[in-house]
């Protein structure tokens, strides 16, 4: 009796098993999702199984001075949110939830109109970039705000920038770094693409932050990530709702970063 009953419980899982693997790896992915609010957070981090990860909290603001995009031990981008025409921000701070996957994260915003924009985040294999994917965002003007700090994992600095708005595409290095030095391994500048924009607003401001989680060990609780600027952009009124594609690439010089940039768009 006993044997009977496990074998049909080894078939009821067998089964179960076969029906998910008949919908598809999309779906077993989506199984494995971890759901996240700002009740119970959790932090994240992915990789692109070469030199790049991102890391950080995937709902509310970032705990530790170690948060965010790095290649090869080497900060990149802080962080960055996406504000729109009425003064929404959206950003991991004020994010409703999160839903993390093995192969990428998706966060979402509920608006007081009671329209729900999701992004979309994913690390892409060996590019030394990532791509953030806006979907349900309003008619209207946006701005997406990239937060840049460019740094080994562990020094805190605060360095000057150089700050490009060309050809679409923004593109930030350390004015003190603006090419790869001797036997570095990661690249020194920034390109930031997005889809549907075409201005940009300079601000130049550096923000003094702490984080609770790195003050706790008594360990870099303080960074002072900087705010190159706006990249303006608008979603047209006969457009409910669009898509804003955000793309992250980097490189050994200005334009070698922005051509990354238009490849992984492509």
């Amino acid at each position: 009796m006993l044997y009977r009953f496990v074998l049909s419980i080894l078939l009821l899982v067998a089964g179960a098993s076969a029906c998910r693997a008949d919908a598809g790896p999309d779906a077993l992915l989506a199984d494995l999702a971890i759901g996240v609010t700002p009740v119970h957070p959790r932090e994240f981090i992915f990789t692109d199984k070469g030199a790049a990860h991102l890391c950080g909290e995937a709902v509310g603001p970032a705990t530790r001075s170690y948060h965010g995009f790095y290649v090869a031990m080497h900060e990149i981008l802080d962080g960055w949110a996406l504000r729109l025409e009425d003064g929404t921000e959206l950003s991991a701070v004020t994010a409703d939830e999160a839903r993390v996957r093995p192969d990428r994260m998706e966060r979402v915003w509920r608006l007081p109109s009671g329209e729900t924009v999701t992004a979309t985040v994913t690390l892409l294999d060996r590019s030394d970039g990532f791509r953030i994917l806006y979907e349900g965002v309003p008619a209207g003007t946006f701005a997406f705000l990239p937060r840049v700090d460019m740094r080994f994992l562990w020094k805190v600095t605060r360095p000057a920038y150089l700050v490009e708005w060309r050809e679409g595409v923004l593109r930030v290095a350390r004015e003190d770094r603006p090419s790869r030095g001797e036997g570095e391994r990661h690249p020194p500048w920034l390109a930031v693409a997005v889809s549907g924009a075409d201005d940009f607003a300079a601000d130049g401001r550096h923000l003094s932050s702490t984080y609770p989680k790195s003050a706790a060990r008594n360990a870099m609780e303080r960074a002072n990530p900087y705010l190159p600027g706006e990249i303006r952009g608008r979603i047209p009124l006969r457009v409910p709702s669009g898509r804003v594609e955000v793309v992250v690439a980097t490189g050994d010089d200005s334009d070698t970063a922005a051509d990354a940039a238009g490849r992984l768009q492509a």
